[in-house]
This record gives C-alpha cells, structure tokens and sequence, in this order.
C-alpha cells in the first residue's frame, strides 16, 4: 500500500514547517544517511542533517511493546498539525532530514525504516515533503514518488524505498514518521 496525499495540512501550517527548518536558527545535526552496509554511493556523499522530534525507547517481547520511552524535542509542535491527521497508537519516531543538493543524484540503498533498531510489524513509514524540489522517494519496485512541499506519502513500514538527493535546490527536506496504528 502507498498512498499520496497532497495538500496534507493548511498552506499556513506548511509555510510555518518550511520557515522554520529553512532558517538558520533551526537545529540540525550532522548524521549519515544510511550504515554503511546500506549506503550505496561514494561514502563522501553519506552525510545528511537530521533533527529528532520524537525518540523512543522500545523494548519488544514476542512482536509486543512492553516498554515505551518516549522523548520529545522543544520543536516537536512544528509537527502536530500533521500528527492530528495521523491515527496511531504508538509513534517509534520521528525525524526530519536535510540532505544538500548534488548535481547526480542517485539512489542512496533501499532499506526499511526502523524504530531506534526495532523493526516493528504491521505499523505505517510516512515522509512529508517539506519544500519542492527535483528529489524524490524510490521504491524498490520502481515507483517513484517526488519531493512536492506539502506533501505525505504513507506506506507499510516493511517496504524498501530510498531518498534522492535532489539536483535543482541546494537542499531537499523531509520529515520521516515511524507509527503503529
């Protein structure tokens, strides 16, 4: 299943999101894209900025939570009016990443999210696109889903997919939802 929403929250709403992460006084923190295992590009180009909203702590017993932490970062309200249109039970994270512009943008390895390093069936991926550019989501089955600011695309969280740079924009900026319904 893979569903594109257009239009998700208020132009309002997503000019405040987009304002906010493009500024310079947003808190980004350097990470790499994938493990190396999985980065299949030049391991130069394994660099992103990400922010954690949400972060949890799971402990699993038999495909069961039976312990939850979760810790919240002080901009995590940027992100509630997309939470209010989301139905979970349980958020494993939430991220946003910021990946720079390259002039040869190619898949970086396909790859199933996880929560903090527990791969949790039966819960939903989101990416919201936060600004439009030529970047776009790839799934390992060829569709192809492009970086349109204002945008949600939702799928079953086992599915492998990989981010693309983008080409046209000197950033590509998205936000990563991890749930269980």
């Amino acid at each position: 299943m893979i569903e594109v929403i257009d239009n998700f929250i208020t132009e309002r709403q997503h000019q405040n999101l987009l304002s906010e992460l493009s500024s310079a006084r947003f808190p980004w923190y350097k990470s790499t894209i994938l493990t190396s295992g999985l980065f299949k590009l030049n391991p130069c180009l394994n660099i992103q900025f990400c922010h954690r909203f949400v972060s949890t702590t799971i402990k699993m017993n038999e495909n069961e939570i039976q312990r939850h932490l979760v810790k919240k970062s002080e901009y995590s309200y940027l992100i509630d009016p997309i939470l209010d249109k989301i139905e979970y039970s349980t958020i494993l994270r939430i991220k946003a990443n910021c990946t720079v512009g390259n002039p040869t943008p190619k898949p970086t390895g396909f790859h199933i999210d996880q929560g903090d390093g527990d791969n949790v069936k039966g819960g939903f991926t989101g990416i919201y696109y936060v600004n439009t550019c030529n970047g776009y989501t790839l799934f390992q089955d060829g569709t192809k889903v492009e970086s349109v600011g204002n945008r949600m695309l939702i799928f079953d969280n086992q599915m492998k997919h990989s981010g693309v740079a983008c080409s046209d924009n000197r950033f590509r900026i998205v936000i990563n939802f991890n749930w269980l319904p």
